[in-house]
């Protein structure tokens, strides 16, 4: 049975499913009653990953098991590198999944975070608009574990990645089945002051705005390893400072200076094309800071008047605003009812 104060406590963000909401209030009764170091403990280790042509990364990957059906490729947020933080937010989602194979890498982060980082040749790019060079490192892992279908799920700029990487994921041997994007960040081609070219200060005031409401999506949770998670990482990370210092990072002032310019909707288009079978599933909050409910709704109006609505739909999750990802059963819900729209 349905435990009534967890699946109430979903409800009131969004009307999900009823096995979705018992699968993750399974999970939740599971997680609550476990530290830290229980948590992690159930993800394999980070392990580092070196291609051709870029920086190493550090690479998540829950492996290949017996009864796997699917495998989702998860791109993370801006500054979020494979941390305490994230493991925790993964180790929820692949209880939730046990048996999807789960493929993360790190972002780079606060000072001593390596992984991910561009290389000088490719900044321009990067600079300009293309994120093709943040994805590679981890289509080639993917390329280089033999997997051959995948999803591709991120959060905030994560979800400006995930379409990023089905556009490009057939030069790498793979097909896409779906793009879950949850909040993006480039929905809006940003100015200050009239003038485009401080569009990546404006993208820093938005995200900015966003960093209040962090801390009630997180107390939500309800996560004493959550919370003790957090803590090891702002110990190690020192604090906001470090989290400070790594955006200042060039690897991340060349992301932030392509999610100024917009091009959510044309990263989306082109991840359509490329993969004519692919479903794009979009889950934004109506009161996001960075994903504007009205430029969202047209977005996702126009790619379904493109492509149909048995290939793209988009859900708004009333009242909520962009960092609803924090809270980690809120976040494993969205995901798991984004999943089953993709009945192929």
């Amino acid at each position: 049975m349905i435990s009534q104060t967890e699946s109430e406590r979903l409800l009131a963000y969004h009307p999900f499913d009823e096995d979705v909401l018992a699968t993750v209030e399974e999970v939740a009764e599971r997680h609550r009653s476990m530290d830290f170091s229980e948590v992690n403990a159930t993800l394999p280790a980070n392990e580092d990953f070196e291609s051709k042509g870029n920086l190493p990364i550090k690479v998540l990957d829950t492996g290949l098991r017996d009864d796997t059906e699917k495998t989702l490729v998860y791109h993370m947020a801006m500054g979020s590198p494979l941390d305490e933080n994230e493991r925790t937010r993964l180790a929820v989602l692949h209880a939730a999944l046990p048996t999807t194979r789960i493929i993360s890498a790190g972002a780079p982060g606060a000072p001593g975070e390596r992984s991910g980082r561009l290389t000088l040749k490719q900044f321009p790019d990067v600079f300009r608009g293309d994120l093709r060079a943040t994805v590679d490192p981890l289509l080639r892992y993917v390329n280089y574990m033999g997997v051959e279908t995948v999803t591709h799920a991120g959060y905030s700029y994560g979800a400006d990645k995930a379409p990023t990487a089905a556009e490009y994921s057939d030069k790498y041997d793979q097909s896409v089945e779906q793009v879950i994007a949850m909040d993006p960040a480039s929905v809006l081609d940003r100015k200050l002051l009239g003038f485009k070219s401080l569009g990546i200060f404006k993208l820093g005031l938005d995200f900015n705005s966003a960093e209040p409401a962090m801390q009630g999506y997180v107390d939500a949770s309800d996560s004493k390893a959550l919370i003790e998670a957090r803590a090891q990482g702002d110990a190690r990370h020192h604090g906001l400072l470090g989290y400070s210092v790594g955006l200042l990072r060039t690897s991340n002032i060349a992301a932030a200076k392509a999610l100024s310019k917009g091009g959510f909707a044309g990263r989306m288009t082109k991840a359509l094309i490329e993969n004519p079978e692919m479903r794009a599933d979009s889950i934004w909050g109506s009161l996001s800071e960075l994903s504007l409910n009205g430029l969202m709704i047209a977005i996702v109006a126009n790619l379904e008047e493109q492509f149909g609505p048995d290939r793209v739909t988009g859900t708004i999750m009333e009242g909520q605003k962009h960092t609803m990802c924090d809270d980690i059963f809120l976040h494993t819900a969205m995901v798991l009812q984004a999943l089953k729209k993709n009945t192929k």
